[in-house]
């Protein structure tokens, strides 16, 4: 099974070779790639589901990972942090967000989601667990309930069944990364998401 681990797009070391994109504006290929969008107390949900996609070989752009995005917050910086928010929607193919309860007191979540609707990227909202409320402002994108639900909509951009087969898969170049095909006792998103909901 050939399956490729993909790239945290956030991380610099990936992110120079999108020097050329982010200088001209064009995109880098036609490559799936996917903005995690979560407020701060989500973010050991928000890593791990970014784990699952790129175990499932897409790339995403998880915002801890950006040093200068980071630089901006600590330093009180409003406008570089918008500048790095946009620029991490603008490489990406999607804009995935992560919904608990407390994302309607978030202001960037639905900037991000805005952003990546001008930018005629897919949008997606991920259900976390016991999550009741969901802001109007979601309701314009397809929303994922649960781990199955995720599983399908990857495979649908896999264009196969890999996900829901009854095995467990190993990535090639994860080393440790597994995508996990079917609800078993210890899915690594059970923490986060429902099976179905």
């Amino acid at each position: 099974m050939n399956i490729h681990r993909g790239k945290n797009l956030a991380n610099q070391r990936f992110s120079k070779s999108l020097r050329f994109f982010r200088e001209s504006g064009s995109p880098v290929s036609d490559e799936i790639s996917v903005f995690i969008s979560h407020i701060s107390t989500d973010l050991d949900a928000a890593i791990a589901i970014s784990e699952y996609i790129k175990n499932a070989g897409f790339n995403v752009y998880l915002d801890i990972h950006d040093k200068n995005l980071q630089n901006a917050v600590n330093s009180g910086d409003p406008i570089g942090i918008t500048r790095y928010i946009e620029k991490g929607i603008s490489i990406c193919s999607h804009v995935l967000c992560i919904v608990s309860e407390d994302t309607i007191n978030s202001w960037w979540v639905p900037y991000e989601l805005g952003y990546g609707k001008r930018g005629q990227k897919k949008l997606l909202t991920l259900l976390l667990k016991d999550t009741v409320t969901l802001p109007e402002y979601l309701s314009i994108s397809n929303i994922i309930h649960g781990t199955r639900s995720l599983n399908l909509y990857l495979n649908s951009l896999l264009k196969t069944n890999l996900l829901t087969e009854e095995r467990i898969y190993k990535s090639v170049l994860a080393g440790d990364g597994y995508l996990f095909a079917a609800k078993n006792e210890n899915h690594p998103l059970d923490n986060y998401l429902d099976w179905d909901s």
